[in-house]
């Protein structure tokens, strides 16, 4: 996180007035900087991840699982008679609230960073973390080929830093009543 780091947010939860003042000042440095940061992006991204960096907010979800697996997809050319097997690496996060459930599948590029809570963080509840702010970055931001990196900071401290090529968010029906 470059704009909304976990320092910023744990001043702004100061019980002190004058850091939370100031914390306060500070975020709104970050907001606008970080809106120009978006306004620059490529104007030509894939239309899942403008929905995810430009559309619809995930704040205050809760992050019921998230998880790194490879899938392996099989794949055959009959003409040479070659077989093989195509592995993918994917990064799933399961979020949730109330009862909207939503699964985004990012295909990694690299493998994901999962970074524990800066210090104490005193602002951990029970149950599942929540999804507090969000940072995108086109890869050519850092210094990179391609690609672009999704960080996430969760209420438990937490960050995340995904590097991915492509993403899907796919909503997930929950039967309310399912009779037998």
């Amino acid at each position: 996180m470059e704009y909304f780091t976990p320092e910023l947010y744990l001043r702004s939860n100061s019980l002190d007035d004058d850091i939370a003042d100031q914390a306060q000042e500070d975020w709104e440095v970050a907001l606008r900087a970080y809106k120009e940061h978006i306004a620059k992006l490529p104007k030509r991204l894939p239309a899942q991840f403008r929905e995810l960096a430009l559309g619809k907010s995930h704040h205050d979800y809760e992050v019921v699982e998230y998880s790194q697996k490879v899938t392996q997809t099989p794949t055959s050319d009959q003409r040479f008679g070659v077989h093989a097997e195509i592995s993918r690496a994917v990064f799933v996060v399961t979020l949730k609230k109330q009862d909207d459930l939503e699964l985004l599948i990012y295909f990694i590029t690299r493998d994901v960073e999962v970074r524990p809570s800066v210090n104490e963080w005193p602002l951990t509840e029970a149950g599942e973390p929540l999804w507090l702010y969000d940072e995108f970055y086109a890869e050519s931001d850092r210094d990179r080929d391609h690609g672009y990196t999704h960080c996430i900071l969760l209420s438990n401290g937490v960050e995340l830093t995904i590097p991915f090529c492509d993403v899907m968010l796919i909503p997930v029906e929950v039967a309310s009543n399912v009779r037998s």
